[in-house]
């Protein structure tokens, strides 16, 4: 299981997902964003060799230039 998130610099919440499948496409209610940074959160889950789960986090920054 994952869920992703991107928010803009101000930490507005612009697109998120719990499928694996799903792209983001630059946009925010369905318009193009702005040149700028933004922060990406991902939290997800998978199985380990010998049973259970765990679970892991990581961030980072991508960089839109249009």
């Amino acid at each position: 299981s994952l869920e992703l998130y991107v928010y803009n610099r101000w930490g507005e919440l612009i697109w998120e997902t719990t499928n694996i499948d799903d792209r983001w496409d630059g946009t925010f209610k369905g318009n193009p964003v702005a040149q700028d940074v933004y922060v990406w959160k991902l939290t997800y889950t998978y199985n380990v060799l010998h049973g259970g789960e765990k679970s892991r986090k990581s961030a980072g920054t991508l960089t839109i230039v249009r």
